[in-house]
């Protein structure tokens, strides 16, 4: 599985005062995440995008490709999925769903 979150992680060495816009948000996507994972933390927009990201993940490694209408992917989670391709995202997204098996976003 692709690392996707260590060269996020790399940033927290980092003042934050010297974070680029993109920077800064693919940090609060990367702590989000973590706080999901671990169940924990405030329910925000960052928390539910990851949520989305792992739900997907889950159908993709069963499937071996992403979920289509023909599947049991609940239709929010397919409607969000198609978004993702021509949303503006962060790195720390970008390099989060490139980590999915079947994506070509």
């Amino acid at each position: 599985m692709t690392n996707y979150w260590e060269p996020t992680a790399h940033l927290l060495h980092r003042p934050e005062d010297t974070f680029t816009a993109d920077e800064q948000a693919s940090v609060a996507c990367l702590l989000a995440f973590f706080e999901e994972m671990d169940g924990v933390g405030p329910l925000t927009e960052d928390h539910l995008w990851c949520r989305n990201a792992r739900d997907v993940e889950v159908f993709a490694r069963r499937l071996q490709r992403l979920p289509i209408a023909r599947d049991d992917a609940p239709e929010t989670l397919l409607s969000w999925l198609n978004v993702q391709q021509s949303a503006d995202l962060n790195s720390f997204q970008r390099a989060r769903l490139e980590a999915i098996p079947g994506w070509s976003g």
